[in-house]
């Protein structure tokens, strides 16, 4: 028994002798980390700050807490803030920006320069300039200014943004107060989707690189450079709990600034292509109900505006696109991505599924300016009509009449289609997010009228299928929602009339 123990415990040793020598696979952080200090002293000279003598009395002052003997520095720092009384006159500093010409074109954030006229920049060195503003973009939030200088200027390098990876070094480079370039170092720690569920959740409605470096507030429309010294995107939002610069930053990609500055340099706006059409996602249950797959891709047309690309090219509400110009459709953001990227009066081709069958339909991309358009949400009041009761769904609907469009919003020259006017407690609308006042226009992709047509396509699709697809008008808005069909037995009594 002895022995066996002492074999054992060799055994053991050996092991643990073996495992201690066994080389591991050299990885990222064998030896000492990468110097940065050479591209740091390249990259600094491409970010200023910018500034205004304009009032600024919208804008939070800076705080800054000091250290007790710290009279200098905060000598210096109340004569570069103007939080001091002895100089009411100095500069309001509103962010960062990048030179990206050298011919004195500079990048930032339409946030920082809008409603601005008087602009200054002051480059690393010191050196202020006047500054004009080129063009703007509310909706990409970038802008364009143009600054002239007797000064040799070095512009920085955009890189290639879609060749990111998640884990990359990345530094942020910012010109925050006049005081010379900020810089903080970090990686890219996510490629955030504007058309994502969280992202949306989060009011990001774009493509963004999110980094964990640190960013102070007047660093936006600063630079993040990769570790060779390349631009891969401007820095353009911070999400913090606290206020200050550690949470979640946000640059927007350097693919985007590229095509931005070109457009704006040349038209003073970006010009964007423009199909004509409202998508929804296709989730998986809308996918399901249509009888396709999920990961086919695609987006579904829920709504065709008039005389536009798209009506001209027979696209039709229900349609699903998969394809534009030979390129894959994943979803409603990547169709608005492809779309927007085409030039305009470019002919284009598109392919679309309708009823199963594949369609090539041909369109030209044209050119529409943004703008934002909003409608109040519907007064929703308690008592509605009775309707007709759909025991399969278990909603009740009734046919669209002008009381219930005033009812519930919905615009009078809208003629066909069923309202929503009931939801018992066992039908699962509620967790699909189908709701009172919902104008239901389609069943899968077959148009509904009345309530008559409305009940033929429900037993149509329940002989073949467990759930169907709706198209649902919603406060001017239309988009899929797709529920299951109930199972027959005993239904609970609703906890309200």
């Amino acid at each position: 028994m002895h022995g066996v123990k002492q074999r054992l415990v060799f055994l053991l040793s050996l092991v643990c002798v073996l495992w201690c020598s066994t080389p591991c696979e050299a990885g990222p952080f064998s030896g000492s980390l990468p110097q940065f200090s050479q591209v740091v002293s390249k990259a600094t000279p491409c970010v200023v700050n910018i500034s205004s003598k304009q009032s600024a009395r919208d804008r939070p002052e800076v705080q800054y807490v000091l250290p007790p003997g710290s009279s200098r520095l905060e000598s210096l720092l109340r004569n570069y803030l103007d939080n001091g009384k002895e100089a009411p006159s100095k500069a309001t500093f509103l962010g960062s920006g990048i030179i990206v010409d050298a011919e004195g074109y500079v990048l930032t954030n339409y946030h920082i320069v809008a409603d601005v006229d008087d602009l200054c920049v002051t480059l690393s060195d010191g050196t202020e300039t006047k500054a004009s503003l080129v063009g703007k973009d509310k909706v990409s939030d970038i802008a364009v200014l143009r600054i002239e200088t007797k000064k040799t200027l070095t512009p920085a390098v955009l890189g290639d943004s879609d060749a990111v990876k998640v884990g990359e070094w990345v530094l942020a480079i910012g010109n925050p107060f006049g005081l010379g370039g900020n810089v903080s170092l970090g990686i890219v720690s996510h490629k955030t989707q504007g058309n994502s569920e969280k992202s949306k959740e989060a009011g990001i409605e774009a493509d963004y690189i999110q980094t964990d470096a640190a960013i102070c507030r007047n660093s936006l429309g600063g630079a993040l450079f990769s570790a060779e010294g390349k631009v891969l995107g401007m820095i353009t939002a911070v999400l913090s709990e606290t206020g200050g610069n550690s949470g979640l930053n946000f640059a927007i990609p350097s693919n985007t600034l590229k095509t931005s500055f070109e457009q704006m340099r040349k038209f003073g706006r970006v010009k964007r292509g423009w199909l004509g059409v409202s998508v929804d996602s296709l989730s998986s249950d809308v996918a399901e109900s249509l009888g396709l797959k999920k990961e086919q891709g695609g987006t579904v047309v829920v709504h065709v505006f008039p005389d536009s690309p798209a009506a001209r090219a027979g696209l039709q509400t229900g349609d699903i696109i998969v394809e534009v110009d030979k390129k894959q459709v994943t979803d409603g953001h990547c169709l608005s991505r492809l779309v927007t990227s085409l030039p305009i009066g470019k002919a284009f081709s598109m392919k679309v599924l309708r009823n199963s069958k594949e369609l090539t339909l041909h369109a030209t991309a044209e050119d529409r300016e943004s703008a934002e358009d909003g409608e109040d949400d519907a007064k929703i009041l308690s008592k509605t009509p009775e309707g007709t009761y759909i025991p399969e769904l278990g909603i009740s609907i009734d046919r669209l009449s002008p009381d219930l469009a005033r009812l519930f919003g919905i615009p009078l020259d809208v003629k066909e289609g069923v309202v929503v006017t009931k939801i018992k407690n066992s039908s699962n609308a509620g967790d699909k997010d189908v709701r009172l006042g919902d104008l239901i226009t389609r069943v899968n992709q077959s148009p509904v009228a009345n309530v008559e047509e409305f009940e033929k396509h429900i037993q149509a699709v329940h002989k073949e299928r467990e759930s169907v697809a709706f198209l649902v008008y919603r406060d001017g808005i239309s988009f899929y929602r797709a529920l299951s069909f109930k199972k027959k037995g005993k239904e609970p009594k609703d906890s309200h009339p």
